[in-house]
């Protein structure tokens, strides 16, 4: 799958296809540990015109960020997705590249020296949106391929997909559910989409329903972004931030399809970032891009509202400039995830356009207090990133 020539073709598309356009982009989701005392979270370098990039690590007992991971080219962006093994022994870290190269694979110890497994996944050139199910010891990711990769021996098992661009793995608990984007079959004359749930053992898929071009136009939904596809805790529902008469809303499916479409009271001209389920289900947080101050002024803020809709609490985290690159990078860059104990949110700026962050001290990563009644924000700065890379791109 050529990423940068399906995100030039789906550019210009409406429909399913808008989906593609961000999910094959990189992404900024924070990944907690799985008891909750760090957090990954990945940096691009300040400087507009350097490729670095990094990942860091928030060690929430001693306060301290860190960078656990370093890459540095002149010849092509590379930007990392995060998350931890599910024994929390390992940082997994999967590389895309945009230099016509395999996507890669590292399983790093937690102190940076050396990859426990460096493994390159054959046929593809881009891997979709962390994070990654992990189920028994092995990792399940998608591109036009399905991979399954013990994370002992780096062992890969790998299955082509036999319709559609792309396939989107997600993980709830052992399940792995998924999303195949851009399916053409003869008679049809759109495009679309098949969810499902993944055969672990053979990666074959089990399809529950498709949806296409044709469904969405009668819904009267104008454009879907795939970045904040979610499942619901237990896995019943997928969630998915939309426009509707150019007003956000959230459409909920279901194991047969459309459920229901959700229309809370976002604020005017607000965009959806990225979205996130609370630990019982009971609420959704959504990261939105709200109007600011003036209109050169952009405010990242938390919504909270009910799978009903309805009236929504809204919690300020950061004014930002706001930039033609924030805009068309924020859906992408901003991922929001919650903490195993339900308590935090996380979301990271480290991602965003140097022009967009007013200080550079709001290249950070804030965690989001959900049970302080005033939701206390903490803001910890990104650490710089090192001058000598310390993986082998440092010598191209």
């Amino acid at each position: 799958m050529d990423k940068k020539k399906l995100l030039y073709a789906l550019a210009g598309l409406g429909g399913v296809a808008a989906w593609l356009v961000f999910i094959l982009a990189c992404t900024g989701w924070p990944a907690w540990s799985p008891d909750g005392s760090k957090v990954l979270f990945i940096l691009s370098s300040p400087d507009p015109k350097s490729k670095d990039s990094a990942v860091a690590l928030y060690d929430r007992g001693t306060g301290s960020a860190t960078t656990l991971y370093s890459y540095r080219t002149s010849t092509h962006d590379m930007t990392p997705m995060a998350q931890f093994s599910r024994d929390g022994r390992q940082a997994i870290l999967v590389l895309n590249r945009s230099d016509d190269q395999p996507a890669e694979v590292l399983s790093l110890p937690l102190d940076g020296r050396k990859p426990v497994l460096h493994v390159a996944l054959p046929g593809t050139k881009g891997v979709m949106l962390a994070p990654f199910p992990e189920i028994g010891g092995e990792l399940y990711m998608g591109s036009d391929f399905i991979y399954r990769m013990n994370l002992a021996t780096g062992d890969l098992k790998i299955k082509k997909l036999t319709e559609g661009e792309g396939i989107l793995l997600m993980g709830d608990g052992d399940p792995v559910w998924y999303a195949v984007f851009e399916i053409e079959r003869p008679g049809h004359e759109d495009k679309g989409m098949q969810f499902g749930r993944l055969n672990r053992d053979d990666l074959s898929l089990k399809p529950y329903f498709e949806f296409w071009d044709a469904d969405q136009q009668k819904l009267g939904i104008e454009g879907f972004n795939g970045v904040t596809l979610t499942p619901e805790p237990g896995g019943a529902h997928l969630l998915v931030a939309a426009y509707v008469d150019h007003k956000p809303v959230l459409v909920l499916f279901g194991k047969i399809g459309v459920d229901r479409i959700i229309k809370p009271e976002f604020p005017t001209d607000c965009r959806i970032a990225s979205l996130a389920w609370s630990a019982d289900g009971k609420a959704i947080y959504a990261a939105l891009l709200a109007p600011g101050a003036n209109k050169a002024e952009q405010n990242l803020v938390i919504a909270e509202t009910s799978p009903g809709g309805g009236q929504v609490r809204l919690d300020a985290v950061l004014t930002m400039a706001k930039t033609k690159d924030l805009v068309d990078t924020a859906e992408s860059a901003m991922g929001l995830s919650l903490s195993p104990d339900g308590r935090t949110l996380a979301i990271s700026t480290g991602l965003l356009p140097p022009d967009s962050l007013k200080s550079e001290q709001d290249r950070a990563l804030f965690l989001i207090d959900l049970t302080d009644p005033a939701r206390k924000v903490t803001r910890i700065a990104a650490p710089a990133l090192p001058k000598v890379a310390v993986t082998r791109a440092a010598k191209e």
